[in-house]
């Protein structure tokens, strides 16, 4: 698999200084993700930056998502005790704006791209490498209150 990540052509173009992370690493990881109502919906796998490109939606931030290095990676949570507590503290406007309605559960590897540092809410980034397909390794575990 390339090391080349999958969105590095739209970072240059934009200039996104240190994108990723310095500190991000390639590394085998257990991943929580909200997703859609399966796993092969259109929009389980794309970073903000894609979605906000093929749709008018307003990012859910001030800042423009294309100009973020966070808006090209994919959002994800070391637990589902993480995630899930992040949904809850969504409002429904935010719920219903992202649309997600499962949680999935996965595995992460060293050669599906760079993982920024985690925060404290368990909330972390994947930035893939070019021809990764993280759906093989996922599978539908919750369905989102």
């Amino acid at each position: 698999m390339s090391n080349k990540l999958k969105y590095q052509s739209s970072i240059d173009l934009l200039k996104l200084i240190n994108c990723p992370p310095k500190n991000a690493t390639a590394k085998e990881c257990e991943a929580f993700r909200f997703c859609f109502d399966t796993l092969d919906h259109e929009e389980t796998w794309i970073t903000q930056a894609t979605k906000h490109e093929r749709t008018s939606t307003l990012p859910r931030r001030n800042v423009p998502p294309k100009t973020t290095c966070d808006s090209f990676g994919l959002s994800f949570f070391t637990s589902a005790k993480n995630a899930e507590t992040t949904w809850r503290a969504f409002n429904a406007r935010i719920k219903e704006r992202l649309g997600y309605k499962h949680l999935c559960g996965g595995l992460i590897h060293k050669n599906d791209g760079l993982c920024s540092a985690i925060e404290k809410s368990g909330h972390f980034n994947l930035s893939e490498y070019e021809n990764c397909d993280l759906g093989l390794e996922f599978k539908i575990i919750a369905v989102l209150g």
